[in-house]
């Protein structure tokens, strides 16, 4: 068995790398062979001691499975706290990370002429034939490989730009600092063959005072671009560092400067420098990008950086400001088209938090997506924003998947684009692909809570639910106070039976966030369990919000199907899917609603929404 620069002979019991044998003791290799015999799956500590501990035979357990995964990570040079092979899945087991390949020996035995009948040599010239073809086709893949690195070296390069230091001291500027870090993380996201790891993850370390090495380590990339900026006036100045994390040697050391009018040709020249030091190749529309850069009115400007300052905090006063700021950058600047996509990302945000009710602000927002990509096609935050419209809002599934794919076409480095198109496949149930876009959304954004969290959902969608705790619970070790996080746990929870630890989460959640929809995830819990005064206390609550602002009806519908109410749950679920609740969307899938599929009822809910 082979895996990345790793040999496995399992009927020696050798471990070798590149061909070098490696000191292993039997009960470390056992480990491996039985690790690599489930690649991705828990493999559960109970599975472990059946097979190398038998009863009887070892007493400590704990402590001998312990030392001999420490012993086997050391031969494979692997860390617990940064694992590429083997991860410690708490309170279960290990997993295997690699993708172990077999590769069959020979099938033929050295003999004399006379011994070797007829079949035995046609299986060995088979044999010499199929490996010539494996020769060949390795050979011309590597070749293929050495061309490509050789016209572009960079091709598997993944930067971290971290948060840019405000010099200014004046903490009304950090909007400023906050922005220009966000549009030169925009500017390298649209190389060719860079990674670059998304805002959520490095904004993380603003004021953080950790050895760069560490940071390159927990976010998995190979260099880190650092820097300050300092804005006096309408004029702007950026110093760079690009710095290779391995021997924390630094790559380049430049000062930008120029005016805030002429702010993106700024961000565009430090992008160009890292590129160009770290020799990534750049495609010819990238290159026509950087000569004719857009001027900018600096009003227009600050105005969109303060919107995406307030859209940032993802909260409903946050919107409106964010709201008021995007229209005043588009009345500065009419033609600037990633303000109409910050303004339509407001207007959608607040119908899917259920702040006002669905479709309210869909004319606005679809006409403000519509304008930005009639102004900049390559936008790959304006085809993100159309796919998630079309999505949420249209039910068109194939037309939003169809748009998300351009988006990441345009840009592979947008988590968003990845996040969203796995929750398009997720609620279509398409759930090995859902699960793969939503991987590639965590390694670009490896501390996003969120992406976690909704990993562990779409895990739990294939009705894997112990599986999708554990990842859940990493979620919530990310942020402790995240609502989605605990809202997903809940659930989680829910759905393995365990109600007592589900009313904790959605009790945590409704305190990180009080919206309706979480006191309805509280109030469902409880009907689940049985305590029904809870529950419909929890209704009655409900019932008073409703008349002093929007609550939707899925939200009713959610703890009528906690007290076994099911005409009611139905006629509320019906009003949902007829006002197209964002949430509706979600009915095929979620384990939530099970109890409601053997109805015709259901079915027909579904069909109205398009799955």
């Amino acid at each position: 068995m082979r895996f990345a620069v790793f040999e496995v002979d399992l009927e020696s019991g050798e471990l070798r790398k590149h061909g070098l044998r490696i000191k292993l003791q039997q009960k470390p290799f056992q480990i491996l062979t039985l690790l690599m015999e489930h690649p991705g799956d828990v493999v559960t500590r109970e599975e472990l001691q059946q097979r190398l501990w038998p009863s009887g035979v070892f007493v400590d357990f704990e402590s001998g499975l312990n030392n001999a995964v420490k012993k086997l990570r050391h031969a494979l040079g692997d860390s617990a706290e940064t694992p590429r092979f083997i991860e410690t899945v708490a309170r279960h087991g290990y997993r295997f990370l690699a993708a172990p390949h077999y590769v069959p020996p020979i099938d033929a035995a050295v003999a004399t002429p006379g011994q070797v009948s007829e079949p035995a040599i046609s299986r060995l010239r088979i044999g010499i034939v199929l490996a010539a073809l494996v020769v060949l086709i390795a050979g011309a893949w590597i070749v293929s490989r050495l061309k490509l690195h050789a016209e572009n070296p960079s091709q598997l390069r993944k930067i971290a730009v971290l948060p840019l230091e405000n010099l200014s001291r004046d903490v009304q500027q950090e909007y400023f600092a906050d922005g220009m870090t966000d549009a030169i993380i925009d500017q390298l996201a649209r190389i060719q063959g860079l990674t670059v790891v998304s805002r959520t993850s490095t904004m993380q370390y603003k004021r953080a005072h950790k050895p760069l090495p560490q940071i390159a380590r927990e976010l998995g990339v190979d260099t880190v671009l650092e820097g300050t900026v300092l804005r006096s006036g309408n004029r702007v100045r950026v110093s760079a560092q690009l710095i290779d994390a391995a021997s924390d040697r630094h790559l380049l050391s430049r000062t930008f400067e120029g005016d805030l009018e002429d702010v993106l040709r700024l961000q565009q020249d430090v992008a160009s420098a890292v590129a160009q030091q770290i020799e990534s190749s750049l495609t010819a529309k990238n290159a026509a990008q950087r000569s004719h850069p857009k001027v900018i009115d600096p009003e227009a400007y600050q105005a969109f950086l303060l919107g995406r300052f307030y859209w940032f905090k993802r909260t409903e006063d946050g919107f409106w400001k964010g709201i008021d700021y995007f229209q005043q950058a588009i009345a500065r600047d009419p033609g600037y088209a990633l303000a109409y996509v910050g303004l339509a990302d407001s207007y959608f945000a607040l119908q899917y938090s259920e702040i006002v009710p669905p479709l309210q602000f869909k004319d606005q927002e679809r006409a403000a997506i519509l304008k930005a990509l009639s102004l900049d096609d390559s936008l790959a935050e304006a085809h993100t924003s159309l796919a998630h419209a079309q999505e949420m809002e249209d039910w068109d599934f194939a037309a939003a998947e169809k748009e998300y794919t351009r988006a990441i076409e345009l840009n592979p480095s947008y988590a968003l684009a990845h996040q969203w198109l796995g929750n398009d496949l997720a609620i279509r149930g398409r759930s090995q692909e859902a699960l793969e876009e939503s991987r590639k959304a965590m390694t670009l954004d490896p501390l996003s809570a969120l992406y976690r969290a909704s990993y562990a959902h779409r895990i739990a969608y294939a009705r894997r639910f112990d599986e999708a705790a554990d990842a859940c619970h990493r979620a919530v070790d990310l942020d402790a106070n995240h609502p989605t996080a605990h809202r997903y746990l809940g659930q989680i929870e829910e759905y393995r039976g365990r109600f007592p630890d589900a009313i904790v989460q959605f009790r945590k959640a409704y305190e990180a966030a009080a919206t309706p929809l979480y006191l309805a995830d509280l109030g469902h819990a409880y009907g689940k369990s049985g305590n029904r005064g809870e529950a419909l206390r929890i209704l009655a609550r409900l019932s008073r919000l409703s008349k002093t602002r929007y609550v939707s009806p899925y939200a009713f519908a959610l703890v009528y199907i906690g007290l076994a109410d099911t005409e009611k749950a139905f006629e509320s679920l019906q009003k949902a899917v007829t006002e197209r609740s964002q949430a509706a969307v979600i009915l095929k899938m979620d384990p939530v609603f099970d109890e409601l599929r053997d109805d015709p009822r259901f079915a027909d809910l579904l069909r109205q929404i398009g799955l």
